[in-house]
C-alpha cells in the first residue's frame, strides 16, 4: 500500500521545575512538532487539527505558541483545538512548531 501523505507527531522537548526567586511557582513546558508531506504526484487539500491544553481554573495559567499561527482557534467551540489549512503540492513538506507552558502556585499540585 503506498500512502500520499504522512504525518510525524513528535515531542522536542519536556521541561518542569519551580521558578521564581521571590515568588515561587512550577513550570512545565513542552515543545511539540507536527511534519506532513506529501508523497504523491498530486496536490492535496489538508485541514489539520491539534489540541492545546486548555485551564478551567484560575490558579492554572496556560499559554501556547504556534509557527505558523494555525487558521482556527477553538474550532467548532471546542476550546484548545487548533486548526491549520493548506495544500501540499508533490514533494513538498511542511512543519509545525507548538510550544505550551503552564504556570501554577507553588504548594499546589497539577494533576
Amino acid at each position: 500500500m503506498l500512502y500520499a501523505l504522512t504525518l510525524k507527531h513528535q515531542i522536542l522537548g519536556r521541561r518542569s521545575g519551580d521558578v521564581g526567586l521571590i515568588s515561587r511557582s512550577n513550570e512545565r513546558v513542552e515543545r511539540a512538532q507536527i511534519h506532513i508531506e506529501n508523497l504523491s504526484d498530486q496536490t492535496w487539500p489538508l485541514r489539520l487539527l491539534e489540541s492545546v491544553p486548555f485551564s478551567e481554573q484560575d490558579d492554572l495559567n496556560i499559554t501556547w505558541s504556534a509557527n505558523p499561527s494555525p487558521a482556527e482557534e477553538n474550532v467548532d467551540n471546542r476550546r484548545g483545538v487548533l486548526a491549520w489549512e493548506m495544500e501540499l503540492a508533490p514533494g513538498q513538506a511542511e512543519t509545525i512548531q507548538i510550544e505550551t507552558e503552564l504556570n501554577w502556585p507553588e504548594g499546589m499540585i497539577l494533576r
